[in-house]
């Protein structure tokens, strides 16, 4: 009769254990990643710049707003230019972040305030 072959007995790997290797791989690739979080930095400076847009424009609003005739064309240039800016800053955030640029839009009481040009 032939021999019998040997029966394997195979460990068995606790759950603690199969979560602890499974971590511990998550962990090595992870720090084999380049580091992908320097967007929410960016989205931050862009944040900051529509907001500092934002202050500008409502600054050179008053401006021209209270500026004597004599200098209402000066100051409607410089409010047409801080439009211009804030504009490409908001455009800047709404590809990065909508849901922020959502918060930075400026209401519609306050953009009717705007001559025409600087809409």
């Amino acid at each position: 009769m032939p021999s019998a072959l040997p029966v394997r007995t195979c460990a068995r790997i606790s759950p603690f254990a199969t979560l602890t290797l499974t971590t511990l791989a998550i962990a090595a690739l992870m720090a084999a990643l380049p580091a992908q979080a320097s967007h929410v930095g960016e989205d931050a400076v862009v944040d900051q710049q529509t907001i500092a847009s934002n202050d500008q424009l409502l600054t050179a609003l008053r401006q021209w707003e209270n500026a004597p005739e004599a200098v209402r064309a000066a100051r409607l240039e410089q409010l047409v230019q801080r439009a211009a800016a804030r504009k490409e800053r908001l455009s800047r955030l709404i590809e990065r972040n909508p849901q922020v640029a959502v918060a930075r839009l400026m209401p519609a009481p306050l953009r009717d305030r705007l001559p025409p040009a600087a809409r």
